[in-house]
């Protein structure tokens, strides 16, 4: 059960939906909690942060109340967000979107609570400062100005190889018109 389980969050990640990178897999009372953070690495910015409950038997916990509280590297302002299902595109985790205003190590505690069950996890967030705007756009910026170069290299390639040359038709077609405006 905990192989298909898993197979599952892992699928789930692959397909960005939620999930992500695990920050923390821990028993935590009678649950087991599992921290996901997206994207990778973190940057300043909008951070998903998503939580996997699951109860002694590795079945997940749909019915529990998750609250994530992030301090960010100076302690100071310190967040509390609850995190839900119904923000998740994965309806097997608990998420939440923060916003991660300064670069550091970050700290979420997570407390899950169901019934008069209740855990407690502690995960560290390394975020980088945020990407500049042309480093997100580079492969898109680079392509154009890559096929031309693949394009010219291979015309050059073709009229060195005897490919066929247009010039000359181009040229015979002009004629041909001119002669025939010269009839007509």
């Amino acid at each position: 059960m905990t192989t298909v389980l898993a197979a599952l969050v892992c699928m789930a990640s692959l397909a960005w939906a939620d999930g992500g990178t695990v920050r923390v897999q821990a028993p935590a009372g009678p649950f087991v909690v599992t921290v996901f953070t997206r994207p990778q690495p973190l940057a300043v910015g909008p951070v998903d942060v998503s939580v996997l409950v699951q109860d002694g038997d590795d079945a997940p916990v749909l019915d529990a109340h998750v609250e994530l509280r992030l301090t960010p590297p100076d302690g100071s302002a310190v967040r509390t967000v609850t995190a839900t299902r119904a923000a998740a595109d994965n309806k097997l985790l608990y998420a939440a979107l923060v916003d991660v205003a300064a670069a550091g190590v970050w700290t979420v505690d997570v407390t899950v609570a169901r019934d008069t069950d209740a855990a407690h996890v502690t995960a560290s967030l390394p975020v980088e400062p945020a990407a500049p705007p042309l480093r997100a756009l580079w492969p898109y910026l680079a392509f154009p100005p890559a096929a031309m170069l693949l394009f010219a290299v291979h015309q050059v390639l073709s009229i060195r190889r005897g490919g066929v040359d247009r010039r000359p038709a181009v040229a015979e077609d002009a004629r041909v018109a001119r002669e025939e405006h010269d009839d007509g």
